[in-house]
């Protein structure tokens, strides 16, 4: 009777070694699984790039965009405005020359269309004022120049953002059929873009050479004045995307940020109508 009970002691405390271990095991299945699930969710949100975050839809942008204002707003400033998409937007799967072609062109055309829109108005102002510089009557014909020097930037930036594309081609990867003739054909509408893209601001330069040339020939005392709105307007252009950027900014954050129970989704669909591209 008392090696029975010994074993049945014995056999007790076996199964409640195996009983703990296999707790501990569970435990263990558990922890890892969390870890794992995670993970998962970290590396999900660090995959995805400030671009991606901006083109989500709104239900998900809720779970996924946990940037606050100041990084939303710097990647929109570093996307759109000129000098900082130039040399501080690295990494960001657009042509670096490019981008530096777009820079003289935004210069060259900002010169150009205060030349175009220098009015018999201005050359009489000019005269009134011998020859002094009077930025107050000058200052709706270099609003007219960047407005119109913008507009063309809106058409150039269709051409030469290549990253649009390139993450098209990375949601087209994703699929578990892979529509290689549709890759096919968006890396051959970069190659038109940008053969369109060449082709036009070598003919905008011939132009505006031309037009400037002649203007600054007939027009030689007014060369100062004229150079500097064309440095007015230029400025006026670097200066703007840090006003109009606070507002898609604002909104966004405004609309993933409210309590769930408060649908915002137009307001999330507005933000995202500023850029165009």
């Amino acid at each position: 009777m008392n090696t029975i009970n010994s074993l049945d002691k014995k056999t007790n405390k076996n199964d409640n070694k195996i009983s703990s271990a296999e707790n501990e095991l569970i435990n263990i299945d558990i922890n890892v699984c969390e870890y794992i699930e995670n993970n998962e969710k970290k590396n999900e949100k660090e995959i995805l790039s400030d671009y991606e975050l901006n083109d989500l839809e709104y239900l998900m942008a809720i779970n996924l965009d946990n940037r606050n204002f100041f990084k939303t707003y710097w990647y929109l400033l570093r996307r759109e405005h000129l000098i900082l998409f130039t040399f501080f937007n690295w990494n960001d799967f657009n042509i670096f020359s490019i981008k530096l072609s777009k820079l003289f062109l935004s210069i060259c055309s900002d010169m150009a269309f205060n030349a175009f829109f220098f009015s018999d108005e201005s050359m009489h102002n000019v005269y009134i004022n011998g020859g002094k510089y009077n930025f107050i009557s000058q200052l709706a014909q270099m609003i007219y120049s960047t407005f119109i020097s913008q507009l063309l930037q809106i058409f150039i930036n269709y051409l030469i953002m290549t990253d649009i594309s390139y993450y098209q081609i990375k949601e087209l990867v994703k699929k578990e059929e892979i529509k290689y003739k549709k890759i096919i054909s968006i890396i051959k509408c970069i190659q038109n873009k940008i053969i369109i893209f060449y082709i036009f601001t070598f003919l905008l330069f011939l132009f505006f050479w031309y037009l400037i040339s002649a203007f600054c020939a007939v027009y030689e005392n007014t060369q100062r004045i004229f150079i500097t709105d064309s440095i007015s307007s230029f400025i006026m252009g670097l200066t703007y995307p840090f006003i109009l950027y606070l507002f898609p900014s604002i909104l966004r954050i405004l609309s993933l940020k409210a309590k769930k129970e408060k649908n915002l989704q137009c307001i999330y669909s507005l933000s995202d109508k500023i850029p165009f591209f």
